[in-house]
């Protein structure tokens, strides 16, 4: 328990290991928890758990009585030698005679560094400062799919100590060089009520754009790289707020005319974010409760070369339980930039899409600051990627999740296909510009300013990967559903 005016800390349990995913019966009579238990995790019930009496001194584990119980033995052993109560035992008169003996020499095969006699037992159970000591938590490499550059494979590794008071985490995607790979690194120092996060990062990727001197489309690598500061004050176990500094160069190069110059950013971004999450895990997403994010970003110009806008995002969801592995997701998703140099925002299409498909108006990268800031807002499935952009949007979506062969166990089909969800959904949004207008590349305002679908999906895990299977229609400005459009893509919740 920790008191977050104060920062006292005080333990409710003794236990050795995390108590977790703690349950509560209606009537309260009853508690559920999930801790370690020697080489794995169980679940355990306490019974009664607000009629327990509170204690000034928590009692000690089983383990330290063993251990206290150890060192009180060993004591006595060392403190009190044992008294010789044997008695003289004679076989008879004889004589001995050692005139012909000889005395045998050292063994040096023999180890003798190792022997231990009580004088060089230690006993001696000081406690001494904690020294930090990381150890490996994650070594692992995942395969991914991006909406831009396409198949991608990802190597993750996070390291902590003992007490989980530091960690340090790498994430790369090497290409050739550092000029044309993704990396992250971060320093968290997590021991007190705050937590605070030090980073740095670099960020490539290439997109062919057309030249207007020649009209020629030449193949161009924007980057973008830096440090964060970040810090996290929690309000409780659900809600928190994140504030920051995020210090980013940017740069726009042609590859095939390397001669020609290039474009370069430099900003100081600094950013907050409350941060609310009560929600209940099921298989695939949340079941139950709320998640809520709103941020809101800044830069202001300091050089030349520097950019400035004010930014606001918010992503609200909603989790309905209906019982079982039945449930009701909402979610609505919006933002607005302003200032000289305003963000941009792009809906249609989902993340991680396989059979991906673009609209006339191309990817939604021209400019370096594009690369680095430009926000997705999707799903908006049925429709294709940047289907439209603007300075603001929205996008809301609603599902229905209901298991469907959720319980295969045997066959081949579960070696394939496991934990099969299906959903039925409908999605809604748009992007506008400063006067709320939805236009084209060249001002053309649209007729349906409002982009609708509906259609039907099934969530599974396909060897090890959350595959995603939708099939939506999307309305047409001529007021007919289109024919149609499958969607596969990787990902669990929207």
């Amino acid at each position: 328990q920790i008191d977050f005016e104060s920062g006292y800390r005080r333990a409710r349990t003794n236990s050795l290991q995390e108590v977790s995913q703690i349950s509560l019966s209606k009537d309260g009579t009853k508690l559920l928890f999930s801790s370690q238990n020697r080489v794995g995790y169980d679940i355990f019930l306490l019974k009664f758990p607000f009629e327990q009496k509170e204690r000034d001194t928590l009692p000690l584990t089983k383990f330290r009585q063993q251990q206290n119980e150890q060192r009180n033995t060993l004591a006595g052993i060392l403190n009190d030698p044992v008294e010789d109560t044997t008695q003289d035992v004679t076989y008879g008169s004889y004589d001995v005679d050692l005139d012909g003996a000889d005395i045998v020499g050292r063994n040096p095969d023999v180890e003798t560094a190792g022997a231990m006699s009580l004088d060089t037992v230690v006993t001696d159970f000081t406690p001494k400062d904690y020294k930090v000591a990381f150890s490996p938590d994650v070594v692992t490499g995942n395969a991914g799919y991006s909406n831009w550059f396409g198949a991608q494979g990802t190597a993750q590794m996070l390291f902590t100590d003992m007490l989980g008071d530091h960690s340090i985490y790498f994430q790369a995607n090497l290409f050739l060089d550092l000029n044309n790979s993704n990396f992250y690194l971060q320093y968290g120092y997590l021991p007190n009520i705050i937590d605070i996060y030090v980073s740095g990062f670099h960020n490539a990727g290439y997109t062919y754009i057309t030249d207007q001197v020649d009209n020629r489309s030449y193949l161009h690598r924007l980057r973008n790289y830096g440090t964060s500061f970040w810090a996290s004050l929690p309000f409780s176990r659900y809600s928190r707020l994140d504030g920051g500094m995020q210090v980013m160069a940017m740069s726009r190069e042609n590859i095939e005319q390397p001669v020609l110059p290039s474009l370069s950013r430099f900003v100081v971004v600094p950013q907050v974010s409350y941060v609310f999450d009560n929600t209940l895990m099921g298989f695939w997403a949340p079941v139950d409760g709320t998640r809520l994010n709103v941020t809101m970003e800044a830069s202001p110009k300091l050089f030349d070369n520097g950019l400035t806008f004010a930014t606001l995002r918010t992503d609200i969801r909603q989790y309905f339980h209906l019982g079982g592995a039945y449930s009701i997701a909402l979610r609505g998703a919006g933002g607005l930039s302003m200032g000289a140099n305003q963000q941009k925002f792009f809906v249609g299409g989902t993340d991680n899409w396989f059979n991906r498909f673009f609209s006339d108006a191309g990817w939604p990268f021209v400019n370096p600051e594009d690369f680095a800031f430009t926000r997705p807002g999707w799903p908006l499935r049925g429709w294709a990627l940047n289907q439209r952009n603007g300075t603001r949007y929205f996008v809301l979506n609603a599902e229905f999740r209901f298991p469907l062969f959720f319980a295969f166990q045997a066959g081949p089909i579960p070696a394939l296909f496991q934990g099969l969800q299906a959903q039925i959904f409908t999605d809604l949004g748009g992007a506008f510009n400063d006067q709320n207008k939805a236009v084209d590349q060249l001002g053309r305002e649209f007729v349906n300013p409002l982009l609708w679908s509906t259609g039907v999906g099934i969530r599974s895990l396909a060897l090890g990967l959350p595959l995603r299977i939708d099939i939506a229609w999307r309305r047409e400005a001529t007021g007919t559903f289109s024919r149609p459009v499958y969607l596969f893509s990787l990902g669990a919740d929207f």
